[in-house]
């Protein structure tokens, strides 16, 4: 059984709400020993949590809906997966998705691949999450 780690990327709601934006502070969860599947399973649920708070935070269905608000990263020794979660609201009515961006080995290529999610990872975090908190908290206000 391959042992693998899953990094969830999430952000503070307490300072979402408080209106008190330090990017220096969200939060990263590193979660311990299973396999691939079972950490994408375990992603999902967390990931469901986390969406599920933001669009409860930020209730606009127009802006929301089919947005991705968070991502997760599972991977093993070899294989990488890398999923963008998002709601799909009808009316007071919301479920939850995840979309795979990515795939992929990144052993292959003599391991070209093998920075492919740590620059997603500090593009998460250098140019999608301050325009998007951003975007949210100016029309929280």
């Amino acid at each position: 059984m391959d042992l693998v780690h899953n990094l969830i990327i999430l952000w503070d709601l307490d300072d979402l709400r408080s209106q008190t934006i330090n990017l220096k502070s969200l939060s990263l969860l590193l979660c311990g020993a299973a396999t691939l599947n079972i950490a994408d399973r375990q992603n999902a649920h967390s990931m469901t949590l986390a969406v599920r708070g933001v669009t409860d935070l930020f209730r606009r269905e127009n802006e929301l809906h089919q947005e991705i608000l968070a991502f997760s990263i599972s991977h093993d020794h070899r294989t990488v997966r890398i999923y963008g979660h998002y709601p799909i609201i009808k009316g007071k009515e919301t479920a939850f998705y995840r979309h795979p961006i990515r795939t992929f080995d990144f052993t292959e290529l003599d391991g070209k691949e093998k920075w492919t999610a740590y620059k997603f990872t500090n593009n998460v975090y250098d140019i999608w999450m301050p325009t998007h908190l951003k975007k949210n908290m100016l029309s929280y206000r």
